[in-house]
Order: structure tokens, then C-alpha cells, then sequence
């Protein structure tokens, strides 16, 4: 039985088509994952948080650190960042989770985070406010704050 040279091409264009999407996917997240740190203020005692208490810090689950220490929650709202934050660690969208916090507020169950432009004012609010928390995607050498490694 003889192969036809369409049939050829064919499977030759299939495995090339394999062979670029492996090294394209295995690109792809070196190309587009920027590392997610998480900062607080020196009056925070923790220096671990699991993804969970992420999770329930930033949807509003957990509002306190201590018995009387408010959380104070800070929100980059570069959308990069944010995006990434929000698929990790909340599984919501932009959309979803300002809608979460609307009605969390509505129905008088907390108080909206605080949202910031850029990387430099939440570095700055979380410096000078007790129990603040945030992320940033990268840490300036010289800043008066404390680093939270997820684990």
C-alpha cells in the first residue's frame, strides 16, 4: 500500500503543529506570570499566610488579624497584576470581585478595600497604616514594610 503525498504533508504538518505548541506552552508561563508578593505593615506578626487565608483576607471572610487588629486591604488596580492576583487566589475576575465587595458593602458586612494606581502608593499606604496588606509584583530595594511568603 503506497502513501499518497497529500496523506504526507499532512502528518508532516501535524507533528510540526505538535512540536510548536510544546514549546510554545511551555514559554508561555515564563512569558507571562510575574511573580505576586505580598507586603505588610511591620505591626502585622505573620511572616506565612496559606492560599486559603488569602483568599479570605481579600474577599472579605477574615477581617482581623488579631483579636482587635483590623485588616486593612490594599488593591493594585493595574490590570496585570490584579488579574493575576484574582485567578490565583480569589478565582474571580475584576468584574466578579468588585461586585463581591459592592455587595459586602451594601448589605453593611465590611468597608471596601482601598484601590491604588501604581505599585509606589501601596507601598507607601501600607508602610504608614496598621495592619495593612497588599501586593505588588516587585519590591523595591529600601521599603519600610514586611514581606508575606504564600505557602
Amino acid at each position: 500500500m503506497k502513501i499518497s503525498k497529500p496523506t504526507m504533508v499532512s502528518r508532516r504538518h501535524v507533528f510540526i503543529l505538535c512540536l510548536c505548541s510544546f514549546f510554545l506552552s511551555a514559554a508561555a508561563p515564563a512569558l507571562s506570570s510575574k511573580e505576586i508578593i505580598f507586603i505588610a505593615n511591620s505591626s502585622v506578626s505573620i511572616e506565612t499566610i496559606s492560599k486559603n487565608e488569602i483568599q479570605q483576607i481579600f474577599i472579605g471572610e477574615k477581617i482581623t488579624w488579631s483579636s482587635t487588629q483590623q485588616i486593612e486591604l490594599c488593591i493594585l488596580t493595574k490590570s496585570d497584576p490584579l488579574n493575576q492576583f484574582l485567578k490565583t487566589y480569589t478565582e474571580m475576575n475584576s468584574i466578579k470581585f468588585k461586585r463581591h465587595w459592592k455587595r459586602i458593602l451594601f448589605t453593611g458586612r465590611g468597608t471596601f478595600p482601598k484601590f491604588f494606581k501604581n505599585e509606589s502608593e501601596i507601598i507607601n499606604y501600607v508602610s504608614k497604616t496598621e495592619g495593612a496588606i497588599g501586593f505588588i509584583s516587585a519590591l523595591p530595594e529600601k521599603v519600610d514594610v514586611q514581606v508575606i511568603t504564600p505557602r
